[in-house]
């Protein structure tokens, strides 16, 4: 089984009108605003019940400080159970839809983690990617390899002692920038990224154009995107409280595929 997540990669020269491609982010921008709006509240909730949590486990600390004098240590373990001890709450993960292509392997790894292994990078300067996959806490293209394939992704943090597996990483890429950018992030065809990629070629028009007489394109993205939130939505309660849409090849499909 696998799911229908893209990598897109749009190359083209310089001052060739390739930043039109950050009006695409917009298509999705309500659905990112809306996950971002409940990590807010998510965390003002877990900030007030961290709070009352350790006022409860300083005030219990205080009475068994009181109650120790005179006592032997297993007396006072026996005084105040584990039961006693008020449960630490759980810090939420952050929500998002868009994954920074600056970050670590480990960092990415969590993102995803956090929204269900759901998530976009879309970076209209690969470079960015490119540098942050050279760092030694980056070199995230096996996990960009391993995803495209929904394989699942895997991360250890010794220091943290944190554990994080992703069964199904649904992840889709969209990039852009000039050719020789793109030798940066994959130097050649023997690399495993460079199959996974759709690549797009625009050729530059050397036409002066005036940037202030560019249209409008907001109302129309607006429109889009509100229509592109409410299949999003629609999916989305189908998978969880129905059935996923499917789609099967026949064996006659199997045979020519």
């Amino acid at each position: 089984k696998v799911y229908p997540n893209m990598y897109s990669y749009l190359v083209a020269p310089f001052a060739s009108g390739k930043g039109i491609l950050s009006l695409a982010r917009l298509l999705v921008k309500p659905i990112n605003d809306n996950l971002e709006s409940k990590y807010i509240s998510e965390r003002q909730e877990y900030e007030f019940n961290h709070t009352a949590y350790k006022v409860e486990l300083d005030s219990i600390k205080a009475q068994m400080k009181k109650h120790a004098k005179g006592k032997k240590q297993d007396e006072i373990a026996q005084d105040y159970k584990a039961s006693s001890f008020p449960i630490e709450p759980e810090r939420p993960g952050i929500r998002t839809l868009f994954i920074p292509a600056n970050n670590s392997k480990a960092g990415m790894i969590k993102l995803m983690n956090s929204n269900n292994g759901l998530g976009v990078i879309f970076e209209e300067e690969a470079d960015t990617l490119s540098s942050a996959n050279k760092n030694d806490y980056g070199d995230f293209s096996e996990v960009l390899r391993m995803a495209y394939s929904n394989e699942p992704i895997s991360s250890y943090r010794k220091t943290d002692d944190e554990h994080v597996k992703i069964e199904i990483p649904k992840v889709s890429v969209v990039l852009s920038s000039t050719e020789d950018q793109v030798r940066k992030l994959i130097p050649g065809i023997t690399n495993g990224l460079f199959s996974r990629f759709n690549f797009y070629f625009i050729d530059g028009d050397k036409k002066f154009e005036n940037v202030f007489d560019s249209p409008d394109y907001g109302s129309y993205i607006q429109d889009y995107s509100q229509d592109i939130s409410k299949v999003y939505y629609s999916l989305e309660h189908r998978a969880e409280v129905e059935y996923p849409i499917e789609f099967f090849f026949s064996d006659e499909q199997e045979k020519r595929f």
